[in-house]
């Protein structure tokens, strides 16, 4: 059956990361459709910062989308910051 094909979204590899042992999933961002890491927001004074944490090395084209999207996040959940960032970790 498709719908029990999570590896269609989410590689075996890559779900330990994603779920906790609480069964928390975390908050993920795709490319091309598959779950390619992990996201985080911060917040210091008057700066919002969008961390990505790939999966594995990401195309510069996919850096590149994924800054633009990210920002577009960062606007909506903090619209009252005065800078946003977007950071991509290791």
């Amino acid at each position: 059956m498709y719908h029990a094909d999570r590896t269609r979204i989410i590689s075996d590899e890559f779900r330990p990361q994603v779920v906790t042992k609480n069964l928390r999933v975390l908050a993920t961002f795709l490319v091309d459709g598959y779950a390619a890491g992990l996201w985080t927001t911060e917040r210091k004074k008057r700066t919002a910062t969008l961390a990505l944490k790939p999966f594995a090395p990401l195309t510069k084209t996919a850096a590149g989308d994924l800054a633009v999207e990210g920002e577009k996040l960062l606007r909506f959940v903090e619209e009252d910051a005065d800078t946003y960032a977007i950071q991509i970790v290791d």
